[in-house]
């Protein structure tokens, strides 16, 4: 069963804990720095609910794209 972790207009996060799966939904513009640090906080917090190992479902589909220097020079 999944749980919601966290929820903004940027992202969601769930978790299933019984599958070990987090499931992950990232929409819209990230163009402000602290969207980006706020989804990792987020992100940290959803997989300390899980073992060593588990998957991850992600759907990009409703994601802009960057157009911030600084969040593409990140990755």
């Amino acid at each position: 069963m999944r749980t919601l972790i966290s929820q903004s207009n940027h992202y969601q996060l769930w978790i299933d804990e019984n599958k070990q799966r987090l499931y992950v939904k990232l929409t819209g513009h990230w163009n402000q720095e602290d969207i980006f640090f706020s989804y990792l906080k987020d992100l940290k917090s959803a997989t300390a609910f899980f073992d060593n190992q588990f998957d991850c479902h992600a759907d990009f589909n409703s994601l802009k794209p960057f157009n911030s220097q600084r969040h593409i020079d990140y990755h």
